[in-house]
């Protein structure tokens, strides 16, 4: 409705006294949406917020193995020493495609070059048995091979499979509250509005490095090898914050 301007009133006071009541019931008219639209601003805005959760578990049948390498070279060509280093890292694991994640040079005094190398790769369980046996095995003189650390932490792939599980699971969730807050209140008809996840917590990686088996054996407790560990299972939480809003 269009709001009578000053002129616009004079204009109509100078027709006449006839146009008065016309005049009032069109101010009237306008006090009454000024109020309605204040009062309809005021209102809630009837919104539902949730708080949801699940659970899920990440399997993994794989573990990052870390192999470390340490290299001296004498009178050697260096592109020998390197066949000679992927080859034993080929052999202690045949099936891993290893991939070469630090490389550091230096040159003692005694004018050696000396390389330390390390290398990770992805392996099965059923290929983690004896491997600390197998680096040792493959050590030469200049070429020292250990395995580092084996590491049961699940890829970015399974994780990412699992959450997406977790957040099908919510979405569901979200839709049951919202049929049944619309159950409740017909006159409502409540929808989904909005979703918010938020990740609680990070799984914690299993890790057993060389350093911790050899305080146990020096205490005379059961020493263990990188590859006598078994792959575990990690709990990753997902909440969720639902809006539910009305569609009337």
């Amino acid at each position: 409705m269009r709001v009578l301007s000053t002129t616009s009133l004079r204009s109509l006071l100078a027709v006449g006294p006839a146009v008065i009541p016309v005049i009032g019931a069109l101010l009237s008219a306008v006090t009454a949406i000024g109020q309605a639209q204040a009062q309809a601003a005021d209102l809630p805005r009837d919104e539902i917020v949730l708080q949801l959760s699940a659970e899920d578990w990440v399997e993994t049948k794989t573990a990052r193995v870390v192999a470390a390498a340490d290299v001296a070279i004498a009178g050697e060509n260096r592109a020998s020493v390197r066949d000679r280093m992927l080859d034993a890292l080929k052999k202690l694991s045949p099936e891993a495609d290893w991939r070469l994640s630090q490389f550091a040079r230096s040159q003692d005094s005694a004018g050696l070059e000396r390389w330390r190398v390390t290398a990770e790769a992805r392996l099965a369980e059923k290929s983690l048995g004896g491997l600390d046996d197998r680096a040792k095995s493959l050590s030469q003189p200049g070429l020292q091979l250990r395995i580092a650390a084996t590491q049961f932490q699940p890829t970015l792939a399974e994780r990412e499979a699992t959450l997406a599980k977790l957040r099908a699971t919510l979405y569901a969730q979200a839709k049951a509250e919202a049929e049944q807050a619309a159950k409740t209140w017909p006159d409502r008809a409540y929808r989904v509005a909005r979703v918010d996840f938020q990740q609680i917590g990070m799984p914690m990686a299993r890790m057993v490095a060389q350093q911790e088996a050899m305080p146990m054996a020096a205490s005379g407790g059961a020493s263990f090898a990188a590859g006598d560990d078994l792959a575990v299972a990690q709990k990753l939480v997902l909440q969720a914050t639902v809006t539910l809003a009305p569609s009337k």
